[in-house]
């Protein structure tokens, strides 16, 4: 806080929470000077009250600033992901290419595999399911939820479908760190809805990065690389 003045520190745009305890304090400190010119007596519970509510002020105050801190602290990094043994999938219309390469990346660890449809991909994620059993039949596709569609206008939908997933996940004996939310398919609302799902709980989560040569086209047979999204603090 050194070398920021006192009204910068409580400035709505910095917080709002020292905003609104700062204009309190102020109105509370203002009535307790008017009550003690006009009750000079009862000058040691004024002062009491007003030591108390600046302690109490203060205490928020230095709370608040520690979470800021922390806040500013955290950012994102990319790197490579080890294969897991959960992953969760959107599925774009007519385009199994991304998923096949993100499910075979997860390989052999990969046991449990959900896929997140909507109504314009779901032909897509019925043979995407058949080809990965097909291709790792050692990996369960969890197809049954095939027909809890999401809306891919709509992050909510989104965000609640891979809730429920980790709710399955728990009951297959599956922990968060176990299972990894891919957004490379699907619509930026859907895109959004996971990502929320994800990032604040710091569940891993992850992309497929496009390989480019030198002048920004995407190289067609270059190796995969998938990477994670990962929270520092």
């Amino acid at each position: 806080m050194k070398n920021k003045s006192l009204l910068e520190f409580l400035s709505p745009e910095r917080s709002i929470l020292r905003y609104m305890i700062g204009t309190a304090t102020l109105t509370v400190v203002v009535q307790i000077l008017y009550d003690l010119a006009k009750e000079p007596f009862g000058i040691y519970g004024g002062l009491a009250l007003a030591l108390l509510l600046i302690s109490i002020v203060w205490l928020i105050l230095w709370i608040d600033q520690r979470i800021q801190d922390k806040r500013t602290r955290l950012k994102l990094e990319d790197v490579p992901i080890k294969a897991h043994p959960g992953l969760i999938v959107m599925v774009s219309p007519q385009n199994k290419d991304v998923p096949l390469k993100v499910v075979a990346h997860h390989q052999p660890a990969l046991r449990h595999c959900w896929l997140v449809a909507t109504k314009d991909s779901l032909q897509t994620a019925i043979e995407l399911a058949a080809e990965i059993r097909r291709n790792w039949p050692a990996v369960q596709v969890h197809d049954a939820e095939l027909s809890n569609l999401v809306d891919p206008d709509y992050s909510q939908g989104t965000w609640q479908r891979v809730e429920n997933i980790y709710a399955q996940a728990r009951e297959l004996g599956l922990k968060e760190e176990d299972i990894v939310s891919d957004i490379t398919g699907g619509l930026k609302p859907m895109t959004a809805g996971m990502a929320i799902a994800c990032l604040p709980r710091n569940r891993p989560l992850q992309y497929l990065k496009t390989v480019r040569d030198k002048d920004g086209r995407p190289i067609p047979d270059a190796p995969t690389v998938v990477m994670k999204i990962s929270i520092k603090g």
